[in-house]
């Protein structure tokens, strides 16, 4: 699966938001005939028509993207069991051994350090119900 296609299905399953959203955001002129949007921070060449979509954060690619579901799985609460189960699946699709506590974790910053933002994504989908079997489909590129 290419980045250009896992990003919106990451955007919506991973991270709850809905793909086709329309920004509340109101276009402003920018630079040389670009357009700003204050509100999702995105530049247009030209004016669109009508009210824009909420650009999809390029998950698959960008690793200030992909830390973002970093942070959303960190902050899911450990009650009830299901969400410190998903919390966990994820850590384990990483590489990440939980401690006896499973409030901590024992990772090293060379693990860490390989972490890239397509594993990120991919550890994701998994831990959020994607099968083990459509593994293989989520890490072609």
């Amino acid at each position: 699966m290419s980045p250009r296609e896992r990003d919106p299905i990451v955007h919506y399953i991973v991270m709850g938001k809905d793909p086709d959203a329309l920004c509340p955001g109101v276009l402003e002129p920018a630079n040389m005939g670009e357009w700003y949007c204050p509100e999702c921070c995105y530049n247009w060449l030209e004016q669109p028509v009508e009210r824009h979509k909420t650009p999809v954060p390029f998950y698959s690619t960008s690793m200030d993207a992909a830390w973002e579901i970093f942070k959303h799985f960190a902050e899911l609460p450990d009650e009830p069991f299901e969400m410190r189960y998903k919390k966990q699946f994820f850590m384990h699709e990483l590489g990440v051994i939980p401690c006896n506590d499973p409030s901590w974790y024992d990772v090293s910053l060379e693990l860490i350090a390989s972490w890239t933002p397509d594993k990120i994504c991919v550890a994701g989908l998994i831990a959020c119900g994607i099968e083990k079997e459509c593994n293989k489909c989520l890490r072609k590129t």
